[in-house]
């Protein structure tokens, strides 16, 4: 069954145009899945993500996403070929502000997507956030929800979240 293993640290810069944004992975083996949020401040910039350790970033279905006329995120994923993956962005526009982390899940299909279905992207100020739309197609699935805020307005939301294993059996 498809399980968290751990976050990496976040990276950040506040002029990402003038070097390499290099996010650390959290220690990993072969065919862990990493998966990379990217956030800017701002909606003019593309994001190029490149790896040294052997595997290949890609993008997800609805990447980048913008919400409103404040931010940028992206989502890649990639299946490591060992333990020594890296993760450099590179960043064409003029927006500032950006951030990246890696999280490692272990246990998914080694031969194919690991992301069984993948939800559509949403916007909102709902606090508590809400996320509707997602349905498991198989047992033991792991559902994975990014959410992002911005703009430092986010230092008094806390975040919680509930077991749907409680409430769904397959």
């Amino acid at each position: 069954m498809p399980a968290f293993q751990a976050f990496g640290g976040i990276a950040a810069d506040a002029n990402p145009h003038a070097a390499t944004l290099a996010v650390t992975p959290p220690a990993h083996v072969a065919n862990d899945i990493l998966l990379l949020m990217i956030l800017v401040r701002g909606q003019t910039d593309t994001a190029t993500v490149a790896s040294t350790g052997g595997g290949t970033w890609t993008i997800m279905t609805g990447s980048p996403f913008d919400r409103s006329t404040v931010s940028r995120y992206w989502l890649f994923w990639l299946r490591a070929t060992g333990t020594t993956e890296t993760c450099a962005i590179t960043f064409s526009g003029t927006a500032g502000d950006a951030y990246g982390v890696i999280i490692n899940y272990r246990g998914a299909a080694t031969s194919i997507d690991p992301w069984e279905v993948k939800g559509t992207p949403q916007t909102n100020t709902t606090d508590p956030a809400v996320l509707t739309g997602i349905t498991a197609l198989s047992a033991a699935s792991l559902i994975v929800a990014a959410l992002g805020g911005e703009n430092n307005n986010n230092t008094g939301i806390t975040t919680t979240g509930t077991d749907p294993a409680a409430y769904a059996e397959h």
